[in-house]
């Protein structure tokens, strides 16, 4: 639950391998934002839909490379939060979950 913060999709998706023994927790947890993992199709698929908006990817960049909740301006927050990889509170914006903030930080590293 602390890697996916109780996404609906994500716990079911990981209760389906561990309950069929493809996986277990320790290497869901080592492989969780790896290209062939479980979860590597949803997070390309969430890199792709967001590479059509760059404002969006700068934002989301040094969400997930803060320390600390951002501050960031209300309609690109609102975006960020409608497409599902960050969490708004006070006005204050975070990775939705940790593989978001694992995955978004090294892939939006290298492009």
């Amino acid at each position: 639950m602390a890697l996916v913060s109780g996404n609906p999709y994500l716990t079911q998706l990981a209760l389906y391998h561990l309950s069929n023994e493809e996986i277990t927790l320790n290497e869901l947890h080592k492989t969780a934002i790896a290209e062939d993992g479980i979860y590597g199709s949803h997070l390309r698929h969430q890199l792709w839909r967001l590479k059509r908006y760059p404002e969006l990817l700068a934002d989301l960049q040094r969400i997930v490379l803060s320390p600390s909740p951002l501050e960031v301006e209300p309609i690109q927050a609102f975006k960020l939060q409608s497409l599902g990889v960050v969490r708004v509170q006070n006005q204050r914006v975070s990775p939705r979950c940790e593989l978001y903030a694992r995955y978004f930080k090294l892939a939006l590293a290298i492009t």
